[in-house]
């Protein structure tokens, strides 16, 4: 085992400990659950609270992660988070805006595979992380987020990268099971009305790209949005 492999804790020992510590430190933390905190149990290193909170930020109401991904830029004072799911990524970053704020100024990014079109790794003075880069139908992106073990941050892009090929495959299986003219006459989509119209189709048009929305039912939503835009 090498220096560098002593001092991210890489070995299966460390990582025990690790994940025993993590368990210990966060069993009661509010809002934690057993699934979450066994996803979180398998970090490169002991979150903060700070990066907890952002790793509960990004996991939605009955979501199941895979995966997270912790760092820290020391010269923002910026902590990060990243969750893999099956469909996509959830990115949270946060930081005090003063010394002596009690609550972090948290922002963040949903990035569905759909739109996602490539995730590198970097390292540039210091700091490893992924950079996700895509479209979310209207604007194209390009988010980061740092992490703690360069390995792990290798490993956390390997594994979104899997988990994209997959949700790729799923996609054009779909056609196969497309819904019979009976089930498509009563058919309904349902898109976030809180949306600005432009996405909402987006959204729609993926649907219908994947093999979820017949073109009939595709027609008549898209029309609906459009009526209610005005």
């Amino acid at each position: 085992m090498g220096i560098s492999d002593m001092f991210y804790g890489r070995g299966a020992k460390a990582r025990e400990r690790r994940a025993a510590k993590i368990r210990a430190k966060y069993t009661d933390f509010p809002q934690m659950t057993p699934e979450l905190l066994e996803v979180l149990a398998q970090s490169a290193d002991v979150p903060s609270k700070e990066q907890v909170t952002l790793h509960l930020e990004a996991v939605p109401p009955g979501a199941t992660p895979r995966r997270v991904l912790h760092g820290f830029k020391l010269s923002e004072a910026t902590f990060y988070a990243g969750v893999l799911f099956d469909d996509g990524l959830s990115i949270r970053w946060g930081a005090y805006q003063r010394v002596r704020d009690k609550e972090m100024k948290v922002q963040g990014a949903e990035l569905p595979f759909w739109g996602m079109q490539k995730v590198e790794i970097f390292s540039h003075e210091g700091d490893d992380g992924i950079l996700v880069s895509g479209s979310d139908g209207t604007n194209n992106y390009r988010i980061g987020c740092l992490g703690f073990d360069p390995q792990d941050v290798k490993a956390f892009a390997e594994a979104t990268e899997t988990a994209r090929r997959a949700y790729a495959q799923r996609a054009q299986q779909a056609p196969a099971q497309r819904p019979t003219s009976e089930d498509s006459a009563q058919m309904t989509v349902t898109i976030d009305s809180t949306l600005p119209p432009e996405q909402q189709l987006a959204a729609l048009e993926q649907m219908r790209a994947v093999g979820a929305v017949p073109d009939a039912v595709y027609h008549a939503t898209a029309a609906r949005i459009r009526e209610s835009a005005g």
